[in-house]
């Protein structure tokens, strides 16, 4: 900003035209569209070059899936270096012609690799330290002995690349566009039936094994922390306080018709001295209810899956007890009781196992449509497109919120044409079918209920805001600081302009915004609260920065240190939920879990959504020349906000000392947008 941000009605009439002048020109930029993926939800015509990807950001997300690419190559670089790819071949099966798709992905995976390397070095400055990389096609050369011409046709591939790649490019926005293209190529042939083959040919195809196959998935990467205890009942709780979706539990007041739990249920789980209706009556008894997914169509891309919607049951042992984490008691894997959904509980071996595994799958896919794309990238799309049309650069507001709507269009134009597209990673991964998927998405939104979700009014109606009845909710605590600080930062930095409620209700700027956001026409987000007070305008303001800053890195990046290994949460079921007794827990829980090649992919969308953190809260000079804010005072209200995010880390590294450590809240982890 240059010069100092003022209100609308506070300027001359000069300077109002001016406002308006600009204004008119965003509006030509920024032009929606209500006719795509996301229908009745907007998207733009086009993303204005303005609001385009950041090389910052296009670096980051190279580095991020080198590592991946050097994973996959390093497995086929095992077989040709033992000479094991004729082998190979014979033992999975494949024809001569399917051998030579295998052949064509993997030259393809060492093309990109290198190209993204080229581009990598190119967009960074200085240039930062390279992924592993894939052994050279000369050091193949003697090693295969099974593959003819593999070695002839890397070489040319990586040859066509590398010229391709270094000598066109002679601007930033050349090099950026090039990156992204070789980017959405690379997309284009993990997706392909070529891969498929190439995984095949690799071993990393059809139902594991054993356990140990989904840990050899990461051979040349971390293996995520809680791989190791993937089955254990205590993770299964925790991670509906302090997992990917720690959304769903809501305290249960009395007994649920749909649900038929016995006291007996309860007491096997926490011991004669206690009791169902005590639970009930003193608020230690939690459900989650994963209505939304009932009648979802079992999808077939690429496989047959399967989907539920099932009722979990949890619960807090009583006060005084030496541990009061919350516990799992009973599941039921659909919405009506009966024989072919019947209860079970941790007494039920097997088929308790199995259908834990139904809960996850529910609860992935409510996680990744509603939780994540839903309520945080979709919701705040029509904001990213109404915000420029009608607060022009010099309102206060714009000022604000721009930093935090960085990267929103361009990552969710994105993900409509690609990530949620029919044959894209969503209709292969998830367990019904793309239609159903998208239509559970845009509803999310559509029923969006801003009131409801500023964060203290959440908790209170989900019930979890008792501490001494769920002590042990690591999301809530360390979200409830987070908004503190942010709603403090907004109403200190909104003070500084407005002086009352008749400056909000005469900011005609502000009222334009608002009714756009809310318009058929407009943003579609039509239970928005109306802005006729300060205090509704910092609550909005407030949310705006939480939802694009901490709500969505709570729900982000646990994508790749959870949800990359897919027994964690697996996002669809590759059998039937279980109706009775399983007499080999071992071998129903691996037929039940993602096969290796939804496993692979499933780690790759982890990885590289969980894996890129560009630009941090608090920060606003980060990517700016400057001070950001041209107004002192409100400079020094951004020193105050970034003190409080340093007590707000101070006290969540404090929490994580006495509980299991829970990261994504940390404040400087947090991005000040969704930019992935």
């Amino acid at each position: 900003m240059s010069t100092v941000p003022s209100l609308p009605q506070h300027d001359s009439v000069a300077e109002q035209a001016e406002r308006q002048k600009e204004l008119a020109q965003a509006r030509q930029q920024y032009v929606y569209e209500h006719d795509s993926r996301i229908a009745p939800l907007p998207t733009v015509v086009s993303v204005p070059k303005e609001a385009n990807f950041r090389p910052v950001w296009v670096v980051g997300v190279i580095a991020a899936v080198t590592p991946l690419l050097a994973n996959v190559l390093a497995e086929g670089s095992r077989l040709f270096s033992n000479g094991a790819a004729t082998e190979s071949a014979a033992e999975h099966g494949m024809t001569e012609s399917e051998v030579h798709g295998a052949e064509r992905a993997f030259a393809a995976l060492v093309a990109h690799n290198t190209a993204l390397a080229a581009h990598h070095a190119e967009l960074s400055s200085p240039p930062l330290p390279q992924a592993p990389q894939a052994p050279a096609p000369e050091d193949m050369a003697t090693q295969h002995h099974g593959i003819r011409g593999l070695v002839d046709r890397v070489e040319d591939a990586v040859e066509g690349v590398v010229q391709k790649v270094l000598h066109p490019l002679k601007t930033l926005e050349s090099m950026v566009e090039a990156a992204l293209r070789e980017l959405e190529e690379l997309l284009k042939t993990v997706l392909s039936e070529a891969f498929r083959l190439l995984l095949r040919y690799l071993g990393l195809y059809g139902i594991a094994p054993n356990m140990q196959a989904f840990d050899d998935l990461f051979r040349l990467l971390a293996l995520p922390p809680l791989a190791a205890g993937w089955d254990d009942d205590l993770q299964f709780a925790r991670l509906r306080v302090a997992g990917p979706n720690p959304l769903m539990i809501q305290r249960l007041t009395a007994p649920d018709a749909r649900f038929p739990v016995t006291d007996a249920m309860w007491k096997a789980v926490f011991g004669d001295t206690d009791s169902f209706d005590a639970a009930l009556a003193e608020g230690r008894a939690y459900l989650a209810d994963y209505k939304d997914l009932d009648g979802a169509p079992n999808g077939s891309t690429p496989v047959q899956k399967y989907s539920a919607a099932p009722l979990a049951l949890f619960g807090v042992p009583r006060s005084g007890a030496a541990d009061r984490a919350l516990r799992a008691v009973a599941i039921q894997c659909g919405q009506t009781p009966g024989n072919s959904t019947p209860i079970f509980t941790p007494k039920d071996g097997g088929a308790w196992r199995v259908a834990k595994l139904c809960v996850q799958v529910a609860d992935g896919n409510m996680h990744e449509l509603v939780a994540h794309l839903g309520t945080t990238h979709l919701v705040l799309q029509p904001f990213s497109i109404a915000t420029p049309r009608n607060l022009p650069p010099q309102h206060p507001l714009n000022v604000l919120l721009s930093p935090h709507l960085v990267g929103t269009l361009p990552i969710n134009q994105a993900a409509v044409s690609t990530l949620i597209a029919p044959g894209g990673p969503v209709d292969k991964l998830l367990a019904s079918t793309i239609e159903f998927d998208g239509g559970l998405a845009v509803r999310s939104v559509q029923t969006y209920d801003f009131t409801k979700h500023l964060p203290t009014n959440f908790f209170k109606a989900q019930g979890t805001d008792d501490v001494e009845a769920l002590p042990q909710y690591p999301y809530r605590d360390d979200a409830l600081l987070v908004w503190a600080a942010i709603r403090e930062w907004a109403s200190a930095y909104l003070a500084i302009y407005y002086n009352s409620d008749d400056d909000v209700q005469n900011d005609k700027e502000l009222q334009s915004w608002r009714a756009e956001l809310a318009s058929p026409a407009g943003g579609t987000l039509s239970q928005l609260p109306e802005l006729q007070t300060f205090d509704a305008l910092v609550n909005l303001t407030a949310w705006v920065i939480f939802t694009g800053s901490a709500q969505h890195a709570a729900v982000n990046f646990p994508q790749n240190d959870i949800m990359s290994y897919a027994p964690n949460l697996p996002l669809a079921a590759y059998q039937p939920p279980p109706v009775g007794p399983v007499a080999n827990p071992e071998q129903a829980a691996l037929r039940a879990l993602p096969p290796l090649q939804q496993a692979v992919l499933q780690q790759a969308v982890g990885m590289v959504l969980g894996g890129v953190h560009y630009t941090r809260l608090g920060q606003y000079e980060l990517t700016h020349r400057g001070p950001y804010f041209a107004d002192p005072k409100a400079r020094a209200q951004a020193d105050v906000f970034r003190r409080r995010l340093r007590e707000v880390q101070a006290a969540i590294g404090q929490a994580n000392l006495t509980r299991p450590s829970y990261i994504p809240l940390i404040p400087g982890r947090i991005p000040q947008s969704i930019n992935i």
